[in-house]
């Protein structure tokens, strides 16, 4: 598998932030977060995340969602404690992130179309 993302901590917004690019299938998306998790290297003072695909296509079906769900409640004690911004720039990928979204209240998922406003959120 090929590096389909990079990871960057803006001080000034204490947010971490995950860009995706190209076609990023479901088990990208999880092995990203499973490295992330694993490797305990997030900031302290970090109070968000922000997984942009501005640049990316979610490249698996949106009745898919509920496998990121899934993941999301295993790693509650992780997702549960930051503000999730995720940038979108297509119908697929929003929708597939509503879905995620509205599943749990345990965590603050929030789609965005601009990674200026997602972080604004995110850091707050």
């Amino acid at each position: 598998m090929d590096i389909k993302y990079s990871i960057h901590y803006d001080e000034k917004q204490k947010v971490v932030i995950e860009k995706y690019r190209d076609k990023v299938s479901l088990n990208d998306v999880i092995s990203s977060w499973e490295k992330m998790i694993k490797s305990d290297s997030l900031p302290g003072e970090a109070r968000g995340l922000v997984l942009d695909c501005g640049n990316a296509h979610l490249d698996f079906p949106a009745s898919e969602h509920q496998k990121i769900v899934e993941y999301y409640r295993k790693n509650i004690e992780f997702f549960g404690k930051y503000k999730i911004g995720f940038v979108a720039n297509t119908p697929h990928n929003i929708v597939i992130v509503m879905l995620v979204a509205q599943a749990d209240s345990r965590y603050y998922l929030r789609p965005f179309t601009s990674l200026k406003a997602a972080l604004e959120w995110a850091g707050c």
